[in-house]
């Protein structure tokens, strides 16, 4: 039931502090070396335009009425429609990795901006800190974070990893450290092959340039 919907938001703290819950053993252990990395404004609900909201209504799929919220409304685990076909203008649809109803059965469908503000291009590297995924932006992803945060405050973003949304933070301060961490992992295996591969998608940008 919607009542029981629940979303694991996450407080940002000094550093850009991710929580990844579990469901993100399957996304890191797919065979492909890289992966996608972007970091997004979000929509709130009367943000987007009745019509694009309409269009999600397919069989099973439950709308959100608080217009205050960034969540579209809730998709069933098992629905393989890939919402980037209803991407329009300045809008993209996502779903959290994550369930977030109490059964189970639901993941969230978050509108986010078109593009990401900060992409792959943005990070210098990733490492393990303590079971930790600590990413490093360069010097023009630390400014780029550095105004994302200072624009976006008192706001939700999402982060995107791969094809889903894994963490919906929201923005206290300006953040100027050019640092954030992914914790909550707590696997040391699937945070080196994360790592791993954001690595290797970052080689590959800068190889690509």
């Amino acid at each position: 039931e919607k009542n029981k919907m629940k979303i694991p938001y996450h407080l940002l703290g000094l550093v850009f502090v991710i929580t990844i819950i579990s469901a993100c053993h399957n996304t890191a252990t797919e065979k492909n070396d890289s992966i996608f990395f972007g970091i997004y404004s979000t929509y709130n609900l009367d943000d987007v335009p009745l019509d694009f909201r309409t269009s999600l209504n397919q069989p099973g799929f439950i709308p959100e009425n608080n217009t205050s919220m960034s969540i579209i409304g809730y998709k069933p685990m098992n629905d393989t429609i890939p919402l980037l076909q209803y991407n329009d203008g300045n809008f993209g649809l996502f779903e959290t990795h994550y369930t977030v109803d109490d059964n189970q059965q639901y993941k969230a469908v978050i509108a986010l901006e078109r593009y990401p503000s900060l992409s792959i291009g943005d990070l210098k590297n990733c490492r393990n800190i303590d079971g930790n995924v600590e990413l490093l932006m360069n010097e023009s992803g630390k400014a780029k974070w550095s105004e994302f945060t200072k624009s976006n405050k008192g706001k939700r973003v999402a982060l995107v990893i791969g094809e889903y949304i894994y963490t919906l933070p929201y923005i206290n301060y300006e953040i100027v450290s050019g640092i954030a961490m992914v914790s909550g992992i707590n696997n040391d295996s699937i945070a080196d092959l994360m790592i791993d591969r954001l690595n290797s998608s970052v080689k590959m940008n800068i190889n690509s340039d």
